[in-house]
C-alpha cells in the first residue's frame, strides 16, 4: 500500500538518493531492534520499521538504476539487480547460519 500511494510523494520530496538512504536507515534500525528487543509490542514497531524501509529502499533502488541506466540497458541493469539482491538473500542466512554454529562453545 505505501509504494502505490506513499513512495512516489516522499521520493519527490527527499529526491532518490536521500530517500534510499532514509529507506537503509529504517530497514537497519529494524533490523538493530529486532535483534535485541524481546517485548512483543517493540518487537513488532522494529519489524514494521524493518519492512517499511525495506520498501522504500527497494523502490528507491529500482528507480536510480533506472535513471542511471540508457534506455536499452534499464532491462538488463534492473534484472542484474534483483538476481545480486536473490543471491543475497541466499548467502546471508547460510552465511549468519555458519558464523552463529561457529561461534558457540
Amino acid at each position: 500500500l505505501f509504494q502505490t500511494c506513499g513512495i512516489k510523494p516522499l521520493i519527490g520530496s527527499l529526491g532518490k538518493h536521500l530517500t534510499l538512504a532514509v529507506g537503509n536507515f529504517l530497514l537497519a534500525t529494524g533490523l538493530v531492534g529486532i535483534g535485541f528487543i524481546r517485548q512483543q509490542l517493540s518487537h513488532n514497531a522494529c519489524f514494521a520499521c524493518h519492512v517499511l524501509g525495506y520498501a522504500i529502499a527497494d523502490t528507491a533502488l529500482a528507480s536510480l538504476v533506472i535513471y542511471y541506466s540508457s534506455p536499452q540497458s534499464q532491462g538488463r541493469n534492473l534484472a542484474l539487480s534483483q538476481a545480486a539482491q536473490a543471491c543475497a538473500r541466499v548467502i546471508s542466512p547460510l552465511t549468519a547460519g555458519y558464523l552463529y554454529s561457529r561461534s558457540m562453545w
